[in-house]
This record gives structure tokens, sequence and C-alpha cells, in this order.
């Protein structure tokens, strides 16, 4: 892609025909207009919302890279209260030339200032959406749940983005989450990153027991150990490990019976299943990886007397280590590559899907009566 040109807009009517002579300069074709004709490429529109500035500059930071991927209108509502005065927008166009070599693609970036105005939002953003393309809204920090400005780009979205794991409070945004995913139509699809993050974690320990005699393990569970780096929040355990745990006790049938935290590095949870109870201890340390990151899932199970361990370990930030300890049944120590975790890339893996997740949803529920039991 090339180098953004800018402009600031302080008159939405205006905006169209503004971008239109921003894309021609992006492009290096302006004046150009009966030779070189300017293709913009909008498969979807990405709204941002950002509540406060710091949220507003990261969405910015990523927004470009996101775009690479998913061309797009992109619109970043930043509702924080620093800009307070007229509502303006800086919009960005981005171009660059097709594989033949004969047009240039274009896509925008809309960064939209309001200084907290709510009628602002709603009045700039609506006639900005471009027609017959999906809408997807994606809420950088907090769910801002009763904000009329957050409530209607909420309805005209087909998909919402949301990161648990920057919850302050995770009892309370898991909640908001659940709201979220049953509010309005039921084709409305909610994706969260910290569940995204997790989906490699997932998908590895599914495969320690792909082979017939490893299966039977899974119900003869007898713990399970998930260590995350420290920093995510102090008050209560990381969003991925917890959604982790959620879902491995959801696949399995484990039912949470008992929940206690120390405060700062360990959650205990007793789970049943059937006659068994499973402890899962999710613990934290102090790694210098990226806070709330999962580091290691230890899974130990009853193996005819003696124990089997599934063990699937960071070694850096793109690998991670899959060995089991067990009779006769087990695949050889192999290391493998851990896909990129870095928030655009997330972004684009959610805006691939194209379906409502249930087993996400189903997991949530698990979560939030974990998180009950810890009130009890």
């Amino acid at each position: 892609m090339g180098v953004p040109e800018s402009e600031i807009v302080t008159n939405p009517a205006k905006m169209e025909a503004q971008l239109a002579s921003l894309y021609r300069r992006a492009a290096g074709v302006e004046g150009q207009e009966a030779l070189i004709p300017v293709v913009t490429t909008k498969l979807l529109n990405l709204i941002i919302y950002a509540s406060s500035e710091n949220e507003a500059e990261s969405a910015s930071h990523d927004a470009g890279e996101i775009m690479g991927r998913h061309p797009s209108r992109t619109i970043i509502i930043d509702a924080s209260q620093h800009a307070a005065g007229q509502t303006q927008a800086a919009i960005s166009a981005v171009c660059g030339i097709t594989e033949r070599g004969e047009r240039m693609l274009c896509g925008e970036i809309i960064e939209l200032h309001t200084g907290g105005v709510e009628e602002d939002i709603v009045g700039w953003v609506m006639p900005l959406l471009v027609p017959d393309v999906p809408v997807c809204l994606w809420v950088i920090g907090e769910i801002p749940c009763g904000m009329r400005e957050f409530e209607a780009a909420m309805e005209v979205s087909d998909c919402i983005i949301v990161d648990s794991r920057r919850f302050s409070d995770l009892h309370r945004g898991l909640e908001l989450l659940i709201g979220v995913c049953t509010a309005g139509a039921p084709v409305r699809m909610v994706q969260d990153l910290s569940w995204s993050a997790i989906q490699p974690w997932r998908e590895l320990t599914a495969q320690h027991f792909d082979p017939q005699a490893a299966r039977g393990c899974l119900y003869n569970l007898i713990n399970v150990n998930i260590n995350y780096a420290s920093g995510e929040r102090e008050n209560s355990p990381a969003s991925a490990a917890l959604l982790f745990a959620s879902w491995l006790m959801n696949r399995l049938g484990i039912e949470p019976v008992a929940a206690s935290f120390d405060g700062s590095s360990e959650l205990f949870i007793d789970g049943k299943l059937g006659a068994n109870v499973i402890r899962f201890t999710l613990s934290s340390e102090n790694t210098g990886s990226t806070p709330g990151a999962i580091k290691s899932v230890v899974m130990q199970c009853d193996n005819d007397g003696g124990t089997a361990s599934f063990v699937t370990r960071s070694e850096s930030a793109g690998e991670v280590a899959v060995s089991e300890e067990c009779r006769g049944m087990c695949y050889p120590p192999r290391v493998l590559e851990m896909p990129s975790q870095n928030e655009p890339t997330l972004v684009s893996r959610a805006l691939e899907i194209g379906q409502r997740d249930e087993v996400h949803y189903e997991s949530l529920g698990v979560a939030l009566r974990i998180l009950a039991l810890l009130g009890d």
C-alpha cells in the first residue's frame, strides 16, 4: 500500500467529494481523471469504537494493517472528551496498484473526533456507511452498553468484535458480552479476541487425543494446570486462561462446583464429571510476555493405575512444544509454529468468520458460572 494522504473535514456533507479528491492525490493521478480511473475497494464497513484517546491512537495504528487484508471503509469513533468542541473528521486514503499494474485500489480510514457528543456520532457515522456490504463494529476496550451512540452502531452491525482481555471487571464484562450475543437479530456474530487468541491452544490440546487409545484418558482426568503471564488484571484471572478452562469443561461435560481465588496468582476450580472431581489450577507468573497470554497447559489423567501427562508449552512468541508421557499411545515430542497473536491479526481472523460460534457462547456461560462461584 502507498503512503496515506490525509485531510480534515468539518462538514459531513462534503465527505465523499473530499475523499474522491484525496484518492486521486494518494494514487498520484490528480488531474488525470479521463486517463486513469481510480478504483476504491470496500468489502466491508469497519467501525472502531474507542472510549479513550489511547484507544483511538491504537486503533489508528492498527487500522492500516487490517485494511491491507480486508479492504474497507474504516471509521474510528474517538468518543473521549479530550477533543471537546466542534466535531471533525480526519480522513486518510491509502492506495496501491493491482497485481496487473493497471489500476489504483484505494481504501480509506476516517477518524471521527466528537468530544463525546453523542448526537454528532450518530449524525456522522450512519450516512458514511457503504451500502450493500457488511458492517462490523470493533469495540477496543470496555463494552459501553447504555450509551446511545454505541447502541446505534450495534443495531446496524452484522458482527461485533470485543476483547475481554481489556475488561477491568471480567465478571461484569462477560455478562455484558452475553447480553450483546443475545441482543437483536440472531444472525449477528460476536467475536472475542481473547477467544481467538486461544484457538491454537484449543486445537493443539484436542490433537493430543487424536489416537483412539488416548481418548479414554479424557474421561479419567485428574487435574489441569494452566499457566499464564501476569499483568492483565489484579482482581481476577486472565480472560484467556479462564476461557480455555471453560472451553475444556464445556466440551467434556464437566460442571464447575467450587472455585477459589487467592486474589493475585492462583484460581482453583473443582469440576465434576460423573463421580470424578477434577481440579483446574490457573496460575500466573511474571514472564515478561504479553499480559494474560497462556504459557502452558498440562493435563494429567489416570492411565491404568499410572499417570499420563499431556503438555503444551510456549517456547517463544512463534513456537510451541507439544509432548506426552503415556504408555504406548503417544506421539513423539514436537515443536510447532504458533500463529501470530498481535491484535490486527486477531481482528483480521475475526472478520473472516462467517457464522456465530456456538461453542464460544456456551463456554462464556461456563466462565460466568465459575466467576459466580467466586462470589458465593
